[in-house]
């Protein structure tokens, strides 16, 4: 006995429950798009497209669908890195400059005299002249800005260098100061001889008797 083939089984599901029926024969095949490939290759023409075969293309999309390994993806990313490096270092920005405004500025003017000489129409030549000069008001603005900081001279130079301090040699404090001598301090303690003063030959006596002794010492 031959076995059901599943067309059969569907046909007759098919009337009693028509949701539990399976109808897919699978994924479309890529014959057509391999060969529309292969057309336009051989179209384009030139080393390896002339003879490329249809087995070529499907063996290229077939490892595609291979999953990749770690190692495989870190190379890959990898790659990509370095590519990107490589890119930003030989990609400089370019900086505005003095001389490139300048010369923007004389190619702008020589479109200008070009469109004014060739077109016959003024008005039109007029309009788009002021157009291309209005476009160009950003630029002559940062011209502007730029010819200013380039003139101005810097706050820096305005500034004088200070110079360290020298230090003043310090006075010695070793110095005595005068002491006062005996011989004021006894004439001011000492009353003053007078004719009236009972005293005064006492007290010459008493003064003769100290500076005596200031000699002795």
């Amino acid at each position: 006995m031959d076995a059901i083939k599943p067309e059969t089984v569907n046909a007759c599901w098919r009337n009693l429950w028509k949701d539990s029926v399976n109808d897919f024969k699978g994924f479309p095949t890529i014959d057509k798009e391999v060969e529309c490939i292969v057309q336009v290759a051989r179209q384009v023409g030139g080393d390896g497209f002339i003879d490329i075969l249809e087995e070529e293309i499907e063996e290229l999309i077939e490892g595609h669908r291979e999953k990749l390994t770690n190692e495989e993806l870190e190379e890959l990313i990898k790659s990509s890195t370095e590519d990107e490096d490589d890119d930003n270092e030989q990609e400089e920005p370019a900086t505005w400059t003095l001389h490139t405004f300048s010369e923007v500025f004389q190619a702008a003017k020589h479109l200008n005299d070009l469109i004014s000489d060739y077109d016959s129409s003024m008005e039109r030549s007029l309009k788009i002249t002021c157009s291309i000069t209005g476009d160009l008001r950003q630029y002559q603005e940062m011209f502007e800005v730029l010819k200013r900081q380039q003139q101005q001279l810097p706050i820096t130079m305005f500034f004088k260098k200070k110079q360290p301090a020298v230090a003043e040699p310090t006075q010695s404090t070793s110095r005595a100061e005068p002491e006062p001598t005996t011989l004021s301090t006894t004439l001011s303690l000492s009353p003053k001889p007078g004719p009236s003063s009972p005293g005064s030959t006492s007290s010459h006596d008493d003064l003769l008797i100290v500076l005596s002794g200031e000699q002795e010492d």
